[in-house]
Order: C-alpha cells, then structure tokens, then sequence
C-alpha cells in the first residue's frame, strides 16, 4: 500500500488542529463549570470563540492540502506551521484557566496581548502565503487577512480597553463575513 505525501501532511495538519480545537473545548468547559455566570468576562471568552471558528476554518485546507501532488520536507513545514501558531495562541489565551473573578480574566486577557496578538498577526501572514504555497494565489480571504494583520499588530501594542472591546467586534464581522463569503463560493 502506497501512502502519499499529501496525505501524511494532510494527517498531521488534521492532527495539530484536533488538539487545538481539544484545548479549545476543554477551556469552555472549564469555563461554564463555574458557579455564577457573572464571572466570566466576555472579552477573552469571545476570543475563544474566535480562535475556535478560526480552527474551524483552518480545518478547510485540509482538502488544498490533499490536492496537492508533492510535498517537500519545507513545504510540509511551512504548511505545519500555521496550525502551531493556532495552538500557540490558544495556549497562551487559555493559560489560566482558573480565575476568582471576572478580573482576574481581563487582567491575564491584558497580560498575554502582546504576544497573543502578535501570533495571531504572524498567523494571518501565513495564511496569506499558505494560499500560495497550496495554489491559489491571493485570494479575496488574503484582504481580510491583511485587514487583521494591521488589527491585530495594533492590538499587540495597545492596552486600552476600548480598542480592544471595539476591535473583538470587528474581527467578528470580519471572520463571519469571511465564513459566510466562503460558503458562498465567494472568497
């Protein structure tokens, strides 16, 4: 029996993905095993989310990744990358999954933002040039991933509360306008 390349990389990425997407749900059920609702902070549980849709929509190359013909060990490394940077920065937001209060949240939300978002910039470079790197050039996602690039290197450098409750929402209309332009055969 001959496996291919494709499918090994496929595997792996599949893999990698899998874990992130375990951590994700460990997290929330973490989260909605405390006792009083009032203690969970919307902002880095609406961040969760995000990263959970974002796994999700990761997943989805999976299926360029089967199409391709030849992997190299480089290309299968540049193509592994961007499910450890997901992983990465999922760790990093759900790190202290044990807060006293919704305070403690915010603040370890506040703590880790640098380098959060700074991950989650180097992330939408590479799904600039994972497009490139499976064949489909840049494409209409590439825009809005450009768009949170320069969103999330400003939130990497900024501690102002507003920026952040303000730029959570944008990215939600960005992801789902992005979710919804994909299943429209769109982007």
């Amino acid at each position: 029996m001959e496996v291919s390349s494709s499918l090994l990389v496929a595997m792996m990425f599949v893999m990698v993905l899998s874990i992130g997407i375990g951590n994700i749900l460990m997290g929330l059920s973490s989260l909605l095993g405390q006792r009083s609702p009032r203690e969970i902070d919307w902002l880095p549980t609406s961040w969760v989310l995000l990263l959970l849709l974002q796994h999700l929509n990761l997943f989805w190359h999976t299926l360029k990744i089967l199409e391709a013909e030849e992997w190299g060990f480089g290309g299968f490394l540049y193509v592994i990358a961007g499910p450890i940077l997901l992983f990465l920065a999922t760790s990093l937001l759900l790190a202290d999954p044990v807060y006293a209060g919704p305070s403690d949240a915010r603040e370890h939300y506040f703590r880790m933002a640098r380098r959060f978002f700074s991950i989650l910039a180097v992330l939408m470079l590479w799904m600039i040039g994972v497009d490139f790197v499976l064949g489909a050039g840049f494409t209409a996602a590439g825009v809005w991933n450009a768009v949170l690039v320069v969103l999330f290197l400003v939130l990497a450098n900024s501690q102002a509360v507003r920026l952040h409750v303000t730029s959570t929402g944008v990215t939600w209309v960005l992801l789902l306008s992005l979710l919804i332009s994909r299943t429209l055969n769109v982007a």
